[in-house]
């Protein structure tokens, strides 16, 4: 791999433009709302100044104990109780997580041997956009910033094997953002080469793999189908209604166009061998930990509003009632990086089996889990599949207009240059619900999935249907795009 000429000033080029813009964003402008602590802000706050004794007293809401790093800190260090103190506090750290992400991004890129030109065709598509280039600084008391930084941390310390960092990452994102803890427990629990070996699964069990997971999923589709349709329950739509339109068909294929790689994987593998599934000790034992610990505050803090399996059925269900929306929502607020992990879905599961069983399931569950149309709950969890994707393109050779291609349309889908707080009284409107699919209003909610209106919906699937034309155009202009097919060592398993 050469390291000189274009390739590495390319590189210095792409940090150096994501530093100014970043720092462009930083002074830019603030959410309004709340002292320019947004709304959970103003509980992160709360947190951050007397978070020990809402604890001790039991009077903080479950949901917030989960996301309580790094707002507890300040009130166990005992910052000053000032607002303005704790809100630049937030910033500074941001800014902070968002540079170390820059550089566990590129040691992870090291540490897989991952070309130069793909390593920053990737750092484009993950870093310059909206959540990262613009949200970070509009909106900094949020835990989704710092969760952003922990999945990448996860993943480096997970490659190079630094048991202790990993395990402090985990405990740390538990009290972060819980869906990243259950990924990184994933990727380390479940190995392929050491531990004590659980269960295998051969091609006499696939069969009933195939069937199982059908009837659970189409068990959840019906049930709750039902139960909004017949248990006097209105489904909670937004966007358009398109619930008698065709767009549906779209939308099952889909989910069925998704199964069908993840099951035509597993036949390929288990036609050369089988897999075995391993666990790791001392992740097994912190993962039972970890569920203690979620079972004592939910039975000590306020009780859970819903289970686990309504969460999962109502997935389930938002992917028939809400078509295509989830795709078109995390396209506009993720970029053309979701139009990558679409059409390159199959290489990119190949690729994260070869990172370990454990990276394959949780692969698959993000996937699953994209279903959700509130885009910013996965921001910790694109790197999880960011990753793959630099596997998945080790044998497409990349030119530099490819590069720049994708670059500039990053920068314009960031919206970075687009001033959200438009307004002399935007902040009033926006404390007034009732706004929120109205402009100027919409400037802010236009970007995550539940509070987008249906003029904006429908701009937002020109858009979705642009980017997978700009994708195309990234196809012709590459010169070897097509990944050769992936070989499987049954030894590997």
């Amino acid at each position: 791999m050469n390291l000189n000429g274009v390739k590495l000033n390319l590189r210095a080029f792409l940090i150096i433009v994501f530093g100014v813009l970043f720092t462009f964003t930083f002074i830019y402008e603030i959410i309004p709302v709340n002292n320019n602590m947004g709304w959970d802000g103003v509980t992160f706050n709360d947190i951050a100044k007397h978070g020990i004794d809402d604890i001790q007293n039991k009077s903080m809401r479950w949901y917030y104990i989960f996301r309580i790093f790094p707002f507890i800190v300040y009130d166990i260090v005992g910052f000053p109780e000032l607002d303005l103190y704790i809100l630049w506090i937030s910033r500074i750290l941001n800014f902070v997580f968002i540079t170390f992400s820059v550089v566990f991004y590129f040691r992870i890129c090291k540490l897989l041997n991952a070309e130069n030109m793909v390593a920053n065709l990737v750092f484009v598509l993950l870093f310059f956009s909206f959540p990262i280039l613009k949200f970070v600084n509009y909106y900094p008391m949020l835990t989704d910033h710092i969760s952003f930084f922990l999945s990448l941390a996860g993943i480096y310390f997970t490659l190079s094997k630094n048991k202790f960092l990993i395990i402090f990452t985990i405990i740390f994102s538990l009290f972060t953002f819980p869906s990243l803890a259950f990924m990184l427990i994933s990727i380390n629990v479940i190995q392929q080469h050491n531990g004590i070996k659980l269960f295998k699964v051969t091609k006499s069990k696939y069969i009933y793999l195939i069937i199982a997971f059908k009837i659970v999923l189409i068990s959840l589709g019906i049930y709750f189908y039902n139960l909004m349709a017949f248990g006097n329950q209105e489904p909670v739509t937004n966007g358009a209604n398109l619930n008698e339109s065709l767009l549906e068909i779209s939308t099952i294929l889909l989910v069925l166009y998704f199964l069908y790689i993840t099951f035509s994987l597993l036949r390929t593998v288990l036609t050369n061998g089988e897999i075995t599934f391993k666990i790791n000790v001392l992740y097994f034992t912190l993962s039972i930990l970890m569920f203690l610990c979620i079972w004592y505050v939910f039975n000590s803090f306020q009780p859970m509003t819903r289970t686990g399996i309504s969460s999962l059925g109502g997935i389930a269900y938002l992917a028939l009632t809400m078509p295509l929306n989830f795709l078109i929502y995390h396209t506009f607020y993720f970029g053309v990086i979701v139009i990558f992990l679409l059409a390159k879905m199959k290489d990119i599961f190949a690729s994260a089996l070869k990172l370990g069983t454990g990276f394959f399931l949780a692969t698959i569950i993000i996937y699953f889990f994209m279903i959700q149309n509130e885009s910013r709950m996965l921001t910790n969890l694109i790197p999880f599949l960011a990753i793959p994707l630099l596997k998945a393109f080790e044998n497409v050779k990349l030119s530099k207009g490819t590069i720049y291609l994708i670059f500039i349309v990053c920068i314009i889908q960031s919206r970075f240059y687009i001033k959200i707080n438009n307004s002399s009284n935007f902040w009033k409107l926006m404390e007034d619900p009732s706004e929120y699919l109205k402009f100027p209003v919409q400037r802010y909610f236009m970007n995550f999935g539940p509070w987008v209106s249906e003029q904006m919906y429908w701009i937002q699937l020109i858009l979705f249907l642009l980017l997978i034309g700009i994708y195309f155009l990234f196809y012709k202009m590459s010169n070897n795009l097509k990944s050769k097919k992936l070989i499987y060592d049954s030894s590997t398993f």
